[in-house]
């Protein structure tokens, strides 16, 4: 039992900036050993297991995951920085502690998607990045709070989730440390009992070399009272802390060193089931990682299988329709889509025709619109320095030291301009694209390299304020809301519609000229519906063709029956307010199909 007078020191931050972890073991902070300790390591430190194992797995197998406290990803450059070194040490997912973002969202950045809570005051924040194939393997997440986040993977035979975590420092009281597990406790209840769990982050705790069921041989430091509320936490969940008990140099075990190289200690872990520990092939810490941070990398290597990723269905190609500005082009599409259509008196199969013959003149001919790739700032001369650095950490001399700190101020200077270059640039490409008069060029110019990315908002809450991450649960709330909102409006709204059958009720027929002018009216650039048909596919279609759509029309307005794809249209949710989290705080647009038929019918 350690002294009350060392409470207070129990491995937390007690400094803001410098992440400084005073006295966070007293007494034996083990820099003899680390001093004396060259970098030739004996045949038996080679050698790993749970406690010895180093068993040679295929390494298309292997899954990478890792947790780091990066101390800020506000700042210019550093989650470039991150994805290099993930991409360098093959990582496949990353936890980010102290992410300091100020909004919650899910964005893909370049071949990763980055999941990450929010925080007002700009501190705190917890995130996951993962690579290209698990970003499209997560089947949900739940942004806890600041300093909880979790995601779930479709692995077999089970599914896995991700919690990562990020415990408050020093300054915190013992009310606030208890807080924060009854938050993790109540982010786990989202977890189903035969589930793969991982947990892992930056505790703030020391567990020491002391073994038991949760902490293996290969601990570090001496355990302190966070140490001892972590232990208790882990065997109330039945898990394990993975880095103790791998057999590694003691240089491979710590995870936080205070300023000057003073003291190290080990207070970043990752956790796992005990069902599940033979899944865990390593877990160490890897100092010769570098994102600009005091603490280091923890990563451990497992096999888990992925279930078959299915291609969605609803994810349709855009079409190119600027290419229909082109003269020959635009002549062409007209020439091939002026015929006829075989005739048929079944208003669905007439429409039918009518959209596979749009649809496929439109791939002959138009083509897909190809995703403009944004051009990255960060120049080849940044990341050699990124490398430099990484390098000059390996040195702990105070040269070392000196050149580390040079060269991370250097790259934070190198960031900024090279961005500063990157916008000015930009900005000259939409000057020129006004100056001849390509409005349009310029616009997209402006939205691809200067608009900010907008965050998905997934997670809702029910009526009973519960969340939800489930699609199907998500999706039925959607649901159940939006029959409620529209049953309302119904309700309080006659139409005063005559019935169709009786001919004296019918107005007007629809003249050729009339149709004409709203095909002329409709919009360019606008998103098409659920059919995917954009409005220039229809304005620049063959005179034949378009006889073909107005006789629809026609037969639409006279008989009052549609085609059952014009009842389906997509609804597009947007949110009010920053962290929307219930269906009454979105604003809902209906993506209708087919906007000809609205303008030609909307004068009557």
């Amino acid at each position: 039992m350690m002294e009350s007078s060392r409470t207070k020191y129990s491995g937390d931050k007690i400094a803001f900036q410098s992440d400084l972890r005073v006295k966070a073991v007293r007494g034996d902070s083990n820099m003899d050993e680390y001093q004396s300790t060259t970098h030739t390591e004996t045949g038996q430190n080679q050698t790993r297991s749970m406690e010895n194992k180093n068993v040679k797995k295929d390494k298309e197998t292997d899954l990478r995951i890792g947790t780091w406290n990066v101390q800020t990803l506000a700042q210019c450059g550093k989650l470039e920085n991150l994805k290099i070194e993930m991409k360098r040490m093959k990582m496949n997912l990353v936890g980010i502690g102290e992410m300091r973002w100020k909004e919650k969202g899910d964005i893909w950045t370049g071949d990763y998607r980055l999941i990450h809570t929010g925080s007002t005051n700009g501190q705190e924040g917890v995130g996951l990045l993962l690579d290209k194939k698990l970003g499209k393997l997560v089947d949900s997440y739940l942004q806890f709070n600041t300093r909880i986040i979790m995601v779930r993977l479709k692995t077999k035979p089970t599914p896995t989730v991700v919690i990562q975590v990020y415990m408050p420092t020093s300054a915190a009281d013992d009310e606030t440390i208890e807080t924060m597990y009854e938050n993790i406790e109540e982010t786990m209840k989202y977890v189903k009992g035969d589930e793969n769990l991982i947990i892992m982050g930056d505790w703030n705790a020391v567990v020491g070399e002391e073994q038991n069921d949760v902490v293996g041989r290969f601990g570090l430091g001496r355990r302190n009272v966070r140490g001892e509320r972590l232990i208790e936490f882990c065997q109330k969940h039945k898990l394990i802390l993975t880095n103790t008990f791998f057999k590694h140099h003691k240089r491979r075990r710590y995870t936080w060193k205070m300023p000057g190289d003073i003291a190290r200690y080990q207070i970043d872990f990752i956790m796992v089931k005990q069902r599940f520990r033979n899944q865990v092939k390593d877990s160490r810490s890897y100092p010769a990682a570098d994102v600009g941070s005091d603490h280091n990398l923890v990563m451990m290597k497992c096999n888990l299988k992925f279930k078959k990723l299915e291609k969605k269905k609803s994810n349709l190609k855009k079409w190119n329709v600027t290419s229909l500005k082109n003269q020959q082009i635009q002549e062409r599409y007209k020439r091939e889509t002026d015929q006829e259509l075989e005739d048929k008196n079944d208003i669905e199969a007439k429409w039918k025709d009518i959209k596979q013959t749009l649809e496929k003149k439109a791939e002959e001919i138009v083509g897909y619109k190809r995703n403009d790739i944004k051009k990255p700032w960060i120049t080849e001369e940044i990341v050699n320095l990124i490398e430099e650095r990484r390098q000059a950490k390996k040195d702990h001399s105070e040269n070392g030291r000196q050149t580390y700190s040079r060269l991370k101020c250097q790259i934070i200077n190198k960031c900024r301009k090279a961005k500063e270059m990157w916008i000015e640039e930009g900005c000259q490409e939409v000057e020129a694209s006004m100056a001849l008069g390509k409005i349009d060029i310029a616009y997209k110019t402006i939205k691809k390299n200067f608009e900010e990315v907008k965050p998905t908002v997934k997670n809702i809450r029910n009526k009973d304020e519960e969340i939800l991450i489930e699609d199907g649960k998500i999706a039925d709330r959607w649901k159940e809301y939006l029959e409620n909102l529209y049953r309302s409006y119904n309700e309080n709204v006659e139409l005063g519609i005559p019935a169709a059958s009786e001919e004296n009720n019918l107005g007007d027929p629809i003249l050729r000229s009339e149709f004409d002018l709203a095909v002329k009216l409709m919009k360019n650039n606008k998103t098409p519906g659920v059919d995917n048909i954009n409005s220039e596919l229809i304005k620049y279609a063959g005179e034949k063709l378009q006889d073909e759509i107005y006789n629809l029309t026609s037969t639409i307005y006279n008989t009052g029956t549609v085609p059952k794809d014009f009842t389906q249209s997509n609804i597009v949710t947007l949110p009010k307010t920053a962290g929307a989290d219930k269906c009454e705080n979105f604003r809902t647009l209906s993506l209708i199909r087919t906007p000809c038929f609205k303008n030609s019918n909307q004068n009557y």
